[in-house]
């Protein structure tokens, strides 16, 4: 599989609600999210 790099939007005040939102889910939810990201 190949490797990719994500830039996460940043706020003024330094919050990164994508980041913060992924790593949020479960290990499980946050691998079909990346596996969804990288396909598109």
């Amino acid at each position: 599989m190949a490797r990719f790099e994500a830039e996460f939007y940043e706020r003024e005040n330094g919050e990164q609600p994508a980041r913060e939102f992924l790593l949020s889910l479960d290990k499980k939810m946050r691998a079909r999210m990346l596996m969804i990201s990288a396909l598109c």
